[in-house]
């Protein structure tokens, strides 16, 4: 007789998911090597500075989770936004663009939700030209995570930035349909599914491993929601 066997429970965080698949270097990028206490510190305080500035509209450090049933395991994926900002951004951190875009579709953004990944920097970031790909990839997670939970159709996402030493600002925005997430939040779910199979031990784990890293391309969904 042939006895089903159970499928493993599997958990991940957010920013380990996006790290192991996407990474390219250090995702704090804080331009020093390893992060001091200090650095710590600083962090947290403007983190908290910041998420403080958000207004009754903005909730910190919010708790998300999604469970996956995949081939080979139960994985659990599981992070903490930074902030979560619920109606239209505050006209303060709008552009001229943004304001205008904003004003001429209110009635659309009037449900808005804006994710605001904040990551704090030792170098400059004024003239910083765009996010980097793992922070952008994590507040895309919890965009994602959030839009399923509560029905969002569309989610805007907000990576805030922030100088250290002179805590100088700068900000960028991006917004998706739910239907443009949730393609792009599967197919970093089964590039990662692929490792499940073995054990990190494994030797065909770091054949895998090194394959996926010499030739990153776009894979067919596998999986399924429950």
């Amino acid at each position: 007789m042939l006895v089903e066997r159970k499928k493993p429970d599997k958990r991940i965080s957010v920013r380990s998911l996006v790290e192991f698949i996407l990474r390219h270097g250090d995702i704090t990028s804080s331009g020093r090597q390893g992060r001091d206490v200090n650095a710590m510190q600083e962090g947290a305080r403007l983190h908290r500075k910041l998420q403080k500035q958000g207004g009754n509209r903005y909730q910190a450090e919010v708790s998300l989770r999604l469970k996956l049933d995949l081939e080979f395991a139960m994985l659990t994926i599981e992070g903490r936004a930074d902030g979560i900002m619920t109606g239209p951004l505050p006209d303060k951190l709008l552009t001229p663009m943004m304001r205008e875009q904003m004003q001429e579709k209110a009635e659309e953004y009037r449900d808005l939700v804006t994710i605001d990944e904040i990551k704090c920097m030792y170098r400059g970031v004024l003239g910083l030209e765009e996010p980097e790909e793992l922070h952008l990839a994590q507040a895309k997670c919890y965009a994602y995570l959030y839009a399923r939970e509560h029905g969002q159709k569309r989610m805007m996402v907000q990576i805030t930035y922030v100088q250290i030493a002179y805590e100088k600002i700068k900000r960028f925005w991006y917004e998706y349909s739910y239907e443009e997430l949730e393609k792009w939040f599967l197919s970093l779910v089964f590039s990662y599914s692929r490792f499940l199979e073995f054990p990190s031990s494994h030797p065909h784990f770091h054949h895998l491993r090194s394959q996926y890293e010499g030739s990153r391309h776009d894979v067919p969904l596998f999986c399924a929601v429950p």
